[in-house]
Formats: C-alpha cells, structure tokens, sequence
C-alpha cells in the first residue's frame, strides 16, 4: 500500500514537472488573463471569454459564518489529467478553512491524489492528478472551498495565473502530453464575496 502511495505522488510530482517544463512552447504564461488590473476594476468583474476551456469561482452576495465556494471548470473540449487551483482573498474579511476536489476530473477521491499547495494568509490551493482512471473532459466542480467570515466587507476571488503564482501557486488543467492549457483555450473568471 506504501509503495503505490509513493508511487502515485511521484507520477503526480513527474505530471506537474513535466507541465512546468513546457510552458515556454506553450506560449505566455499558461493563463488567459493578465495581472489584476491598476485602474480600479472591480475584483470579480468577469473577463472575456475565450473560446474553450473556462475555469471560473463563484460569487456570493451576503455571506455569513461558514460557508462554501465551488472553483468550476465548464466548455472542456480537450482531455485533461491534472489541475492546479489557487485563489487570492483579503484575509481581513475571509480566512480559508479546508480546500477539497470535486467531481469534475474523477468521480471519486480515490481516483485521484490531491495535494493541498502551499499557501501564504490569504491563499488557498490544491493540485489533484488521476492515476488510474486516465485522462477526462469533463465539466464540473474542481473545488470547493470552504471559507469563515472574519468581518463584514467585500473580497474579489482571485484565481492566479502562472504568471502571477508559478506553477506551484497557478491555476491551470495539464493534458494528458503534460502540457499546461494556452491562454486562448482556458480562460479565468474571478469571483467575489460580500459578508455581513
């Protein structure tokens, strides 16, 4: 049983690696958007769409004590084998409590090996792989992130690029090649939560 764990997360290590690897052929930084904007847009505003691959966060308009926010992935046309999830909060106003996969690359957590990223205050990530069940374009929750109110105040969801967070702190799908997705296939849409 040891020995298919380590085997598992060096498989998941050797996807990630291989993905990091290929970013220069993939063209700019693996992510559709740039870097949060200086001009005084809101945080959450949604970003053109891309034809492809959207990986968006939801919004939430009067949050209270715990609650949840699902990381989603919808128009998937290509396979793919791993994600990275990484978002960005005002941690005066939120604080992340648990970080878990959805349904959308497996159906079930056995199927996958997930690792929770390394996170400053205000962070939270997580990178699932498949081992067994092969590659899957499938729509749906990547994540779901449970938050607590810490005071009454608005907060953008900030999915970070690979230009922003490096591959260890980025949002992105790899296919079954390793590849990260180019930015005219996936395209990140923030969200935002407003507590009470």
């Amino acid at each position: 049983m040891l020995h298919g764990l380590i085997t598992r997360r060096a498989s998941f290590i050797a996807i990630f690696a291989l993905g990091v690897a290929l970013l220069p052929a993939c063209g700019g930084d693996g992510g559709s958007k740039t870097a949060p904007p200086s001009n005084g847009s809101t945080p959450g505003a949604a970003k053109p769409a891309a034809s492809g691959a959207i990986i968006s966060i939801d919004s939430l308009a009067d949050a209270s004590g715990d609650f949840s926010i699902n990381v989603n992935l919808s128009g998937v046309t290509q396979p793919y084998v791993a994600f990275n999830v990484y978002v960005a909060f005002d941690p005066a106003i939120l604080s992340a409590v648990a970080i878990r996969p959805g349904a959308a690359l497996a159906p079930s957590v056995e199927e996958m090996l997930c690792v929770k990223l390394p996170a400053a205050t205000g962070a939270v990530g997580l990178g699932c792989t498949v081992f067994d069940a092969g590659a899957t374009s499938t729509s749906g929750v990547l994540a779901t992130i449970k938050f607590r109110r810490i005071a009454a105040g608005t907060t953008g969801l900030h999915l970070r690029t690979l230009a922003e967070g490096g591959a260890a702190n980025g949002t992105f799908i790899v296919t079954p090649q390793g590849t990260v997705r180019k930015p005219d296939i996936v395209t990140l849409n923030d969200g935002s939560v407003t507590t009470s």
